[in-house]
């Protein structure tokens, strides 16, 4: 039988890629259709321009709710994830009617898509799931412990419960699960998921850069980077927690991204009395944040593959990532960077002091970093996932 196969990402479309796990379907997308097995690529949203391959909107609505959805949270000021969630909602409900009786695996990168996995059960139709974030019962019980630490009650995207509910219901209809990084396949492994989970590895390769500045090297301030859309999980506070006892060496900290209430609230009780921070809030010229810091830090609570490592890698810089964050697989200790321990301040204080103390080390690091993000075969790991689905053979 011929292969037919739907592939679904809650993202959008841009002209060349996709954002976020868009990325994702879009290469897989292109690379099945060049063999004659895709149906179409199904998104959000997508302008006005074409894919080599098929694609469309989820609905020819979309922009239009969307547009609608953002204007009464940003008028009322509603909370980010109560948006989130109705986006969410009408996605599934208009994305159930691209599911037909011949199409033989839909692979979605979304796992909130309770009625169209109910429709594909149904016709009997296979569901393969990419996970860009760890699982989220495991995610949601390490906000909580975050937020009893710092006594937050207010909810978030991971602990509002009719969310979490969705998930809950929907996850069961999968049947594969594919991991791509180890903190992806251990989340997995410790739910109900388990014997789902098909795991491969892989990494979400930025495009290219032009490196046109040089680093900082010996006798200049070292300057440290954080790059995130700033909540709990990005554990900014354990790097916040480390710069207090490194803020009177020559480093500057430089923090990039937007913080959500929590954060704010967080930082205005505990670390505003801190020195030499500098915050960019929105970063829309990465590249430009990126050339003026000579180390990167990433001490995620948890993180399936942020790309702000590998482009901070592919900038020639050395990174520091918790071992909770995916993008460690491709880090190797002492050569391209560090792994510490997951909200272990006094480990990454360490660190910290040792790239200060050796400069010239962490200059290196960054080189051996950059060739490692560019030498990495992308293909490979499309060509992977592309087996992975198409050849039943292959799994356990």
């Amino acid at each position: 039988m011929k292969e037919n196969i739907l592939i679904i990402s809650f993202q959008s479309l841009t002209s060349n890629s996709g954002a976020g796990m868009a990325k994702v379907g879009y290469n897989l997308a292109q690379q099945l259709f060049a063999k004659g097995k895709l149906d179409t690529f199904i998104v959000s949203s997508k302008g006005k321009f074409e894919t080599p391959f098929p694609s469309k909107a989820v609905s020819k609505l979309s922009r239009y709710y969307l547009f609608l959805i953002n204007k009464i949270e940003r008028t009322l000021k509603l909370p980010s994830y109560l948006s989130r969630y109705a986006q969410e909602l009408l996605f599934d409900r208009f994305c159930q009617h691209h599911v037909h009786h011949n199409l033989t695996k839909i692979v979605v990168t979304t796992p909130y898509l309770f009625h169209t996995f109910s429709k594909a059960k149904k016709l009997g139709i296979p569901i393969y799931f990419i996970p860009g974030n760890p699982e989220d019962n495991w995610i949601e019980r390490l906000v909580q412990s975050e937020n009893l630490k710092f006594g937050i009650t207010d909810i978030d995207a991971y602990t509002y419960r009719p969310r979490l509910n969705y998930y809950n219901k929907s996850i069961p209809l999968v049947n594969y699960i594919i991991a791509y990084t180890s903190i992806l396949e251990e989340s997995y492994k410790n739910s109900s998921c388990a014997k789902k989970i098909i795991a491969t590895r892989g990494i979400l390769k930025p495009n290219s850069i032009s490196i046109t500045k040089e680093r900082p090297l010996l006798g200049s301030t070292m300057k440290i980077g954080f790059l995130a859309h700033i909540v709990l999980l990005k554990g900014l506070q354990t790097l916040l927690d480390a710069w207090e006892e490194c803020q009177d060496l020559n480093m500057e900290l430089h923090i990039g991204g937007v913080m959500d209430k929590n954060m704010q609230h967080l930082f205005r009780e505990r670390y505003a009395h801190l020195k030499h921070i500098i915050f960019h809030g929105k970063v829309t010229n990465v590249p430009q944040f990126f050339s003026e810091i000579s180390l990167f830090v990433c001490p995620s609570l948890v993180d399936g593959a942020p790309v702000t490592v590998y482009e901070a890698m592919q900038n020639k810089i050395a990174v520091i990532v918790s071992d909770h964050c995916g993008a460690k697989d491709v880090v190797e200790e002492g050569e391209t960077g560090w792994i510490v321990r997951t909200g272990n301040v006094e480990a990454l204080k360490e660190k910290l002091l040792e790239a200060y103390n050796d400069p010239h080390r962490v200059y290196e690091m960054g080189k051996r970093a950059q060739t490692a993000i560019n030498n990495y075969n992308t293909q490979s790991f499309y060509s992977n996932l592309e087996n992975i689905i198409v050849d039943t053979t292959l799994i356990g």
